[in-house]
């Protein structure tokens, strides 16, 4: 009844234990622990120099009978380190644990996100001295949070600050929110999402735009500050921000990367005399740009509606792509005081005042 990982990490750690009789004896006598046991166990395994290991068996197993696991994965990790060095290993245990590293990010229907990952010991480091520092400065006197929601949100804290130095102009390392302004006074609820199209509570909204930089996006293409013609071949941080507002992904093919991490692109190519104009703009990802340029795909965009359509070198259509959808506004009905009865009370008020008079 064992989840199968465990039950595999199990069957490895027995098979290594016919081979470490002294290490077998230690943890049959209750000497060392199982958590010893399978820290030796992997190390025998992972450094492949059973011989070299036999010689170094007594003295590992000392440690443990003395020590805490961590002692022994300390010594070990000596151990296999000379071992790297004396043999010049090209995949030693730095290079591999380097090589496994990954950090995976899922991001929930409702807007939520699960964190996954594996760092080597140096970027292990830095993460969590960085975390240990936000938490410390976030943490407060019988703190209502768990030390898991403390962590999240001094990791989240970290993030915030790095990208606060980033500059007004570097929208890729800004976090947009977009709104409409009845939801932002709170006067209905639509559109409140992030530029990634992750919808967000309008109170959370609120809440962030109490310290945040704070710019109104025009999207009309003849805005004379947003459409630069021939001055420009770039296009500018505005212009930028205007763009993700209307496209919350890569207008390419069945592509869903976020518009905030794709390059933009002229549908008028700026080699053949395209301006950098809102409405000659589209963000498409570093794979799909490609297919424009190199492989001669064509796009067009309908100056009205904004829907982008792709088509293959042979003339056949391959994608149409949306702007973004603003939601349809549902109203908040907010009972009202009766005008009536405000109007009596102030009158009531002023005779009592002129009474008291």
């Amino acid at each position: 009844r064992l989840a199968l990982s465990d039950a595999r990490r199990r069957r490895k750690v027995a098979r290594q234990a016919r081979a470490m009789p002294a290490a077998a004896d230690a943890w049959q006598a209750g000497r060392i622990t199982s958590t010893h046991m399978d820290v030796l166990a992997r190390t025998r395994n992972a450094a492949g120099a059973d011989d070299r290991f036999a010689d170094i068996e007594r003295a590992l197993v000392t440690v443990a009978e003395t020590g805490t696991p961590e002692d022994v994965e300390s010594v070990a990790r000596q151990w296999r380190d000379a071992l790297d060095a004396e043999r010049q290993d090209p995949t030693s245990l730095a290079l591999r644990q380097w090589e496994s590293r990954g950090l995976h990010l899922s991001d929930l229907l409702d807007g939520m996100m699960i964190q996954s990952g594996r760092a080597d010991p140096e970027a292990a480091a830095y993460i969590r001295r960085a975390i240990d520092v936000e938490y410390e400065k976030q943490h407060k006197r019988d703190d209502p949070r768990t030390p898991a929601q403390q962590r999240m949100d001094a990791l989240t804290g970290v993030c915030r600050s790095y990208l606060s130095h980033q500059g007004r102009g570097a929208n890729r390392a800004q976090v947009i929110f977009l709104s409409d302004v009845p939801t932002f006074d709170g006067d209905a609820v639509g559109l409140c999402e992030t530029d990634r199209g992750i919808r967000i509570a309008p109170e959370t909204l609120r809440r962030v735009a109490c310290d945040a930089f704070i710019s109104t996006a025009v999207v009309d293409a003849n805005s004379a500050v947003l459409d630069l013609g021939r001055a420009t071949r770039t296009f500018t941080a505005e212009q930028y921000r205007a763009l993700l507002v209307q496209y919350p992904t890569c207008t390419g093919p069945a592509c869903s990367v976020p518009s905030s991490e794709c390059e933009m692109h002229h549908i008028d190519w700026w080699d053949h005399n395209g301006r950098t104009d809102l409405g000659n703009g589209i963000p498409v990802c570093g794979q799909d740009h490609h297919l424009v340029h190199e492989q001669r795909w064509t796009v067009t965009r309908d100056a009205k509606t904004g829907i982008v359509n792709w088509y293959r070198p042979d003339g056949t259509h391959a994608h149409t792509a949306h702007p973004r959808r603003k939601p349809d506004a549902i109203p908040i009905h907010i009972p009202q005081p009766d005008r009536h009865l405000i109007l009596a009370r102030i009158r009531e008020l002023k005779r009592q005042r002129t009474a008291a008079a």
